[in-house]
């Protein structure tokens, strides 16, 4: 079984992607964490409504590259790791993650990237355009050709 794991403290966001064996035994198969602290350095300690607002900023980020980074570790033995992660809408935007903001992440075994795109359109045409992005991100690993999109 695979597992994605997300955590977030006052300081902290992190995803992670976990096998765990038919024995029970755990193992990380990617692991990202994005620290907060310079956020909170000025106020002398954490703020939890500065700490709230960037776990939701950073968390679609995170997941996205843990989830690529996963695929292609030596235990999961993938070639190629991508993920896609974002607000299709109708709802569940804000002013720094609007609906149409996808994240994409690519993984082999030279590195990762995590790129960001951001769609227009109803809930079906920026799904349709996530799907055609990220097959076209696919084929150009594939190629080793550039990653712009």
């Amino acid at each position: 079984m695979i597992v994605l794991g997300i955590e977030t403290t006052c300081d902290e966001t992190a995803a992670a992607v976990v096998e765990r064996s038919e024995q029970g035994r755990g193992r990380i198969l990617s692991n990202i964490i994005l620290s907060q602290v310079s956020e909170h350095a000025a106020f002398g300690g954490v703020v939890p409504e500065i700490a709230a607002r960037a776990h939701v900023e950073a968390l679609d980020l995170i997941i996205a590259k843990a989830m690529a980074q996963g695929c292609v570790c030596k235990s999961a033995r993938g070639s190629i790791g991508l993920s896609v992660t974002g607000i299709a809408g109708p709802s569940g935007g804000s002013a720094k993650k609007p609906v149409g903001l996808v994240y994409f992440g690519i993984a082999d075994r030279r590195g990762s990237r995590t790129i960001e795109h951001r769609f227009h359109g109803d809930r079906a045409t920026i799904r349709a355009h996530a799907v055609h992005v990220a097959l076209d991100l696919l084929r150009r690993q594939l190629g080793r050709l550039p990653l712009t999109t």
